[in-house]
């Protein structure tokens, strides 16, 4: 039997998850206590997450504030897929501006800029001034400029104000003009919004172009509760939303494909311009579809990792 002997007050009881193989666990992110605690992966070899924005970390968990402040996971989401999040609203969600968002990878809309502004910096940075909320990490991909080297993929480097962004292209030329910024329909979320002033969960995917959601008005509890949410999503069959704290779930079938973004998920920030505030204590990801008995399993397992904290969460 191997005994762990401290001096002191452990931070967190985990030391490198091994789940149970074919499960698919990516990423499991025990959230709190400092930056440098939040952003280790505790999947055996996982990858790091990064933190942007200086959330506040608690003791059990990180405040995050939409459009301010985030963490981006190490995995990118894939056709098949789950994810799950131990999430506290800071705030009721009584309409959209308030909403919580646990996870989310979504890109912009295609955007058409007939005369954008752009500042061209040491031939390789473009500063591009368009009409939306965005955060660094973002992929776009800029189409039909001139100059040289300008056109093709990119992610933004950089956020200036909450109206315009730069991407480094490479080696570009010239004074780029007309043209369109463009990005892929694709994305994943995990959300509390608020419907008609009730807090509703929501988990949008792309399929063959467009957004679809799946909703789900909170009963039995509230959004200002700890609440573990999760969604998976099946590729060719659709996906399944649940709140495993208040025991809901709701389905959506659909036999197309389910569109991977190719953008690593975001843990309590997306690039809408609510103004939302959330309390995330866990997060993970698994590159595949789960079974309910197996979030049920997670569920069990970090009931315990909470309770022993030491600032406990309980009752999720």
């Amino acid at each position: 039997m191997l005994s762990l002997i401290s001096s002191g007050a452990l931070a967190l009881p985990l030391m490198g998850l091994t789940p149970a193989a074919g499960s698919g666990w990516q990423v499991w992110q025990q959230i709190g206590v400092a930056d440098s605690y939040s952003i280790n992966n505790q999947i055996d070899g996982g990858s790091p997450a990064a933190m942007y924005g200086g959330p506040v970390e608690n003791a059990n968990s990180a405040t995050f504030t939409a459009g301010t402040s985030y963490m981006q996971l190490p995995a990118a989401a894939g056709g098949s897929c789950s994810f799950m999040a131990l999430v506290q609203a800071v705030i009721n969600p009584t309409a959209n501006n308030t909403s919580v968002v646990a996870l989310g990878d979504s890109t912009i809309s295609s955007t058409t800029l007939t005369s954008p502004a752009v500042a061209v910096t040491n031939a390789t940075t473009l500063t591009i001034t368009a009409t939306h909320a965005f955060l660094p990490g973002q992929p776009v991909t800029l189409a039909g400029w001139s100059g040289t080297n300008v056109n093709g993929t990119y992610n933004i480097a950089t956020v200036n104000g909450t109206t315009s962004f730069t991407v480094i292209t490479s080696g570009a030329s010239g004074t780029p003009t007309g043209g369109s910024v463009v990005s892929v329909v694709s994305g994943n979320h995990l959300a509390i919004v608020g419907v008609s002033t009730v807090p509703t969960m929501r988990a949008s995917r792309a399929i063959a172009g467009s957004m679809v959601n799946a909703s789900l008005t909170f009963s039995g509890g509230a959004a200002t509760n700890w609440n573990l949410l999760a969604v998976v999503f099946t590729s060719g069959v659709g996906w399944t939303l649940y709140n495993l704290t208040t025991g809901q779930s709701v389905s959506v079938s659909n036999a197309g494909t389910l569109t991977a973004s190719g953008a690593n998920l975001k843990v309590g920030s997306n690039f809408s311009t609510y103004t939302g505030q959330s309390n995330i204590a866990w997060a993970a990801e698994t590159s595949a579809a789960l079974a309910l008995s197996d979030l049920q399993a997670i569920r069990t397992q970090l009931l315990g990792i909470m309770a022993a904290l030491s600032t406990p969460i309980t009752g999720f």
